[in-house]
Parts: C-alpha cells; structure tokens; sequence
C-alpha cells in the first residue's frame, strides 16, 4: 500500500491570496538589520513573530514557513500466516514500512523572531517599548530538503492457546527494527557533545554535498572547525543507528463460573516505537548545511533590536542544532491491566479494571547549550558551546507513569435500546521531558524540578451515549398499526445523546522576568493555599498564594499544582427515515445540537504572578452549535 499526501501553500501572487505583507521588506524598513531582501524574495514582510510574554504578541505567519511545499510517501506491507494445532491457533507474520518525507519553505525565521521577556523593567511590554530584546532568532529559507528513506520492519509471533473452555491464553513475542537512514542529499545534522561539534550527514557517495541548500557554501566556510563529517565521526550517514527490540506479551481470559457471565482477564506487555519521521526530515539544522541563528542576552548587555544581527548577509554568529541523537534507542512502554466483567439483566455487562503503563526511554528536546542560574555580563559567551545558539539534541531522557481505575457499563443495542458509561479515575505523571517529544527539561534544576503532572493527565473522565427508537410507529410496539401519513409525521423517530465530562488541565504557574539570568523562566514560590472557595473567570485561584523567588533562584511550586476548569458536554441528535420508491431508498432527517445546554466551558486562567489578570479568564469553548441536515439514499 502507498500513501502520498502533498500540501502546497502558494507563493505571494502566484494563485494565493496576499496582502501588502510579504511584497515589502518592513523588518528592513523598520531599521531592523541582518534581513537583506536578498535570497528572501518570497519571505519578506513583518517579522515572523514578537512575542510580549502573556500579552498579545504579533505574528505575521500565514503557516508555518509559508510560502511552502510538503510532501509525503509511505510504503506499507503486511504478511502474515495462521496455523491450528489441537489447542493452539498461531499467528506468525512480518510488517514492513517505508516513509519518504520532502519539504521546501520559510521555516521559522525569515523574517526574524524577537521575544522580550521583561527581564530589563520587569515588564514584558514595557521592554518592547524600549526597544530592548532579550532573545532572537533567524534563519534563511530552505530549498528542497527531507528523509530519503526511513525503512523499519518488524517479526511478529501470537500464541491463542486455549488451555480449556473456560481459561484462554494468549502468547506474543515481537521484534521491532529500525533500519539505516538517508537523508535528501545527505543534508542533515547532528551533535556530539564529546567534542562539541556538529556533525554532517553524508550523501549517496559518502560525501558531504556543499551544493545542497544555497546558504550551505557560505554557512559552511563561516562555521569551518565548528563541525566534522559523519565519516569523520564513524557514524552512519543517515545519522541514525540501526537498533531494534524484542518485545513480549501475555494475555490471560478465564470464566470462573459455570454459567459464564463472569470474566476475568489480565495481561501485560511491552510496546516500541521510534520518534515521528518530522525529527528525522528537519535534522538539516545544524551546519555546515543549513542552520537557523539563535542569540539570547542578559540584562546587563541592554540588547536593541535593531541591531541584534550583523548587516553582513555572509555573516552568521550561533548557528543552532536541533536534530535527534544518532544513537536514539526504541522508546519502550510497558502496559498492564486487570479486568473483572460481569453479565447483569436488562442485557447490561458491567467492567471494572485496573490500567497501567511505564514509559522509558521516551524521546524528549534536550537543551544542551545552557549555563546555571546566575548574572553574566555576557550570557552567550559564558555557555558551554559559544559559537553555537540554541542545541535541541533529542534524546532518550523521558519517563511517563499512568495509573487508572476505570468503570464501563454498557448495554448493546436490543430492543431499540443501547447505552454505555464509562469511567476513568487516573494519574499520569512525566518526569525529564516525558510529557511529549516537545517538551524541553529545565537545564540545571533541583532534583525532581522536571517530575509532575503531565499536561494531559485529567483526574476524572466521564462519557456517556445512549440511543433510543422512540417505540412508536409502524414496526414498534405503539402504533403499529398506524395510518401511513401520522406513520411519516410522528412515526419512526430515533434519539440519542451524548455527554461527556472532563476535569480541568493541570495549571502549572511561573514567574514573569526570566529570573534566573540564563535565559530561563521558573515557577514562583508557594506560600499559601492557592485554592478559592468558588472559582470563576474573575478569579480561579488565589494569586498571594504565590511569590516570585529571589534572583537565580528556582521556585518552589510544582508541575500541574491546580485544575483549571472542567468540561461539561451535552451533543444530542434526533433522526428519522423516510422511506420512498421501494426498498432501501429513503430519505434521512437529523437534526442535531453541539453544546445543547449551552454550557460555558471557560478555558484556562492566567498563570503567570504578578499581573493584573492573574487568576483571570477572558475566554471559553464553544457555545451551542445545532443543525439540520437532509439525506439521500438510494
């Protein structure tokens, strides 16, 4: 099986919309230096972002690197084969895949990103007024660039053994690999924190390919001693190590009664997979091929934007990194459950389990290039690698841990009835980044500073659908034998709802003003109890709960502390089929209603200390949506 999926975004007056943003050089315009026109033509404008903290920042972003073009292809196999022996049914098999990723944009900094953290005035907004920035990024476009191939396979073996009529076990055993890599003319990169250097991918002939982005000649003489080929590095030119894992599995289901209605099954088993093929595709970032620039400055330095890159074009100063490891390992989820069902009347079946997982080797963005809290005259030449910006390294340093009790009662459909509720109470906790790939540990924390709730860790899930033909009409046990037209009119009506309740995101708070002189922000202190007797959109928690730490220290207050708000969620429908011209045509009514009770949903409060809005909420989810629809089916 082949799969493509191709998104274009079209290019300022070639068959998309534009606007006067992106036929001038404003960032230019505006005295802001290091932005030549020049090998941007098609990414000019306002800068890409300028970001005020909590305040509203500008962005002049149609998409991510827009104008662009992203292309996928993906090759999919599967063959397996099925044997019965007395007791035993196996299930022997191979899957194959094979992904190829192209992509060709703007990326994220054409034309410039500026942040301003208040480090200077202990305002966010109060710093752009000043001109005064406290990081920045920069980048030029990219030509085509991409994962060549990503092959992975994977050996499969599934024992049902039926021990007797009532005891059922299964036995699993697989293999997962994941093969060699190549990128689109060996433009790629990686880091190597032994020797401090990044490291370049190589192309079909071993070779790194100079001519393979624009910028990569000039890049490469500006960064020379600043990287070394993969063969220099005796890594593989794909700049991913072949690895695999052996997993297994085991499943037990057992009828202790006679009369059957009682289930018990429990089973355990270990889960790999690898990082999604974007970390591969974008492993460009790092030199001598491609790189986006990134610088950050304390508040002594007094940094103005204008003037915070060199007018040089051919000038380049902190290249940044962000690729995988080349020596990334298989993430490894471990998953178990225990399970009791039972038959009860009315045609219902109650479940009630135990669901667990452990997560290592989680794949999470390391920031390499960082410095303890302190004050630094000169904040990047006080970092470990000076003549690199940022290095996003991703590595093998997340866990995850997920507990639950969960409730299922359920009813299949009979009788024009079906319902189901289902009941989760659970935790889940992430520790160095396994919250997501995304997520970047605090460098230099406390022990346990990185370890809390994780931002989809929700304590109570409850959701709820029942469907129900109304029993009245011809057919139904009421009115069966209607006239024909009260049939059409009141006849033959079907309900059903669905509602669904959520509690709040972990709320995780911090304090304004990157503090800690490296850069990076922390969480404030907690001095008192941050709950409120009835919180509302005016004032969720209480904000003297918190206070902001003392210079280069961390915060005290932990990760997902408190619940924002819950989700309360009511859909309904009501439909009916009119049947005409013969057998299997009819014509179908519904109607239906999103939010029918029109609930509030707020969203979550400002948690950032000592602001006039903290502890507020300005906006919420969806209100009532209902609509009506007609179907035909012949």
């Amino acid at each position: 099986m082949v799969k493509t999926a191709n998104t274009f975004n079209p290019e300022c007056g070639k068959g998309g919309p534009c606007s006067q943003i992106g036929k001038e050089n404003l960032t230019a315009d505006a005295g802001i230096q290091g932005f030549q026109t020049a090998g941007r033509e098609q990414w000019i404008g306002l800068p890409d972002v300028i970001s005020f903290g909590d305040y509203a920042g500008i962005s002049s972003r149609g998409g991510w690197g827009d104008p662009g073009i992203f292309k996928s292809n993906s090759i999919n196999g599967n063959i397996s084969v099925s044997t019965v022996r007395g007791k035993h049914t196996i299930v022997t098999g191979y899957q194959y895949s094979h992904l190829y990723l192209l992509a060709a944009h703007g990326s994220c900094c054409s034309k410039g990103v500026f942040d301003f953290n208040g480090q200077y005035s202990g305002n966010t907004f109060a710093d752009y007024l000043l001109g005064y920035t406290d990081s920045s990024l920069r980048n030029y476009p990219i030509h085509t660039f991409g994962m060549k191939s990503n092959p992975y396979g994977a050996f499969f073996i599934d024992d049902s053994w039926k021990i007797s009529p009532r005891i059922t076990v299964e036995l699993g055993l697989r293999w997962d690999y994941w093969f060699a890599k190549s990128l689109i003319r060996g433009a790629g990169g990686t880091f190597d924190p032994k020797t401090g250097k990044a490291i370049a991918g190589l192309n079909s002939k071993g070779e790194v390919d100079l001519t393979a982005q624009p910028v990569s000649p000039y890049l490469a003489a500006a960064t020379q001693g600043q990287w070394i080929s993969a063969k220099d590095a005796h890594v593989p030119g794909g700049l991913f190590e072949p690895s695999g894992y052996v997993s297994p599995r085991l499943g037990v289901a057992w009828r202790p009664l006679n009369s059957g209605d009682l289930v018990i099954r429990g089973g355990f088993g270990i889960f790999t997979s690898s990082y999604r093929g974007n970390i591969t595709a974008s492993q460009i970032i790092a030199p001598p091929y491609w790189t986006y620039e990134a610088q950050s400055w304390s508040s002594a330095q007094l940094q103005r934007w204008e003037t915070a890159w060199p007018v040089n074009p051919n000038s380049f100063t902190a290249s940044s990194i962000g690729a995988a490891a080349y020596n990334v390992k298989p993430i490894k989820d471990k998953e178990w459950n225990i399970s009791v069902q039972k038959t009860l009347p009315f045609k219902t079946a109650v479940t009630l389990s135990y669901v667990g997982s452990s997560g290592t080797d989680l794949v999470a963005d390391n920031s390499l290039n960082n410095v303890p809290p302190g004050l630094y005259t000169n904040l990047q030449a006080a970092k470990p690698y000076p003549i690199f910006g940022s290095i996003d390294l991703y590595q093998n340093t997340g866990k995850n841990h997920y507990n639950s009790g969960q409730l299922k009662v359920e009813r299949r459909f009979s009788e024009g009835l079906s319902f189901m509720l289902s009941y989760a109470f659970s935790k889940n906790i992430s520790d160095g980044g396994g919250d997501s790939i995304w997520s970047t540990p605090t460098p230099f924390a406390p022990a346990g500073y990185n370890r809390g709730r994780a931002s989809y860790d929700h304590k109570h899930i409850l959701a709820t659908n029942a469907v129900w033909e109304v029993p009245f009409g011809r057919g139904h046990r009421l009115g069966a034998n209607m006239n024909p037209v009260a049939n059409a009119v009141i006849g033959g009506w079907e309900f059903s709802g669905i509602y669904l309740f959520s509690s709040g995101d972990p709320l995780t708070f911090s304090a304004p003003g990157a503090t800690l002189g490296n850069g990076w922000d922390t969480r404030p202190n907690l001095v008192g109890d941050p709950s409120t007797s009835n919180p509302s959109a005016s004032l969720w928690f209480n904000p003297n709960a918190f206070a902001a730490p003392g210079p280069y220290l961390f915060g005290t207050s932990g990760i997902g502390i408190l619940d924002g708000p819950g989700s309360h969620v009511v859909n309904l429908a009501l439909m009916k089929k009119f049947p005409f011209a013969g057998e299997g045509r009819y014509v179908q009514f519904r109607w239906e209603a999103f939010n029918a009770l029109n609930h509030v949903n707020l969203n979550n409060p400002n948690t950032t200390i000592n602001q006039s809005s903290t502890g507020q909420i300005f906006s919420a989810g969806d209100a009532r949506v209902m609509q009506i629809a007609l179907k035909v089916v012949f």
